[in-house]
């Protein structure tokens, strides 16, 4: 049976392909999940951005609780004790989780780590200052200090990736 006009156009037109310009349709704004799957920068494509996931110390659990959970745990542990042990507990954590999150940042570019680790590494300052008696923040020092210091992280986190995205 010989085939009509409309049949021959039907067969010889290409079938649709999805779009793969995802910048059209996802935007690091949209929520972190969606965001991790967003290229890490212009002209990158989105097994780059999976790449650096890859090598993202957040990416696991356990590089995770290791690098920031157990220091804070070690940090909230740490309040009742003596001044002097205290400032040693926290500076030491600080240090820790300012460290993870340079690291990380060199290793897979995550955004909010390239903040929150000087962040982290800068209030070693302020802990060593109150612990060591030189400033003064008297009774609720530890407590404005702690809350400075994840109040400001958990800031620098939203803030930064979600102006940024997740990997640059």
């Amino acid at each position: 049976m010989p085939r009509t006009i409309t049949q021959e156009k039907r067969h010889s037109m290409q079938p649709l392909r999805p779009r793969t310009d995802w910048k059209t349709y996802m935007s690091p704004h949209t929520s972190p999940r969606l965001a991790s799957r967003q290229p890490a920068a212009q002209g990158q494509s989105p097994t780059h951005s999976a790449g650096r996931a890859a090598t993202d110390l957040l990416n696991t659990a356990r590089s995770s609780v290791l690098a920031w959970w157990l220091p804070l745990g070690a940090m909230i542990l740490a309040i009742p004790l003596p001044d002097l042990l205290k400032t040693l507990i926290w500076v030491l954590a600080l240090a820790w989780m300012g460290g993870a999150c340079v690291l990380n940042s060199r290793r897979c570019g995550r955004v909010h780590c390239r903040y929150t680790g000087p962040f982290l590494l800068l209030m070693i300052l302020p802990v060593l200052g109150h612990g060591l008696g030189i400033v003064p923040l008297g009774e609720s020092g530890w407590l404005w200090l702690g809350l400075v210091a994840g109040g400001g992280m958990a800031l620098i986190w939203w803030g930064s990736e979600r102006i940024l995205g997740r990997y640059r």
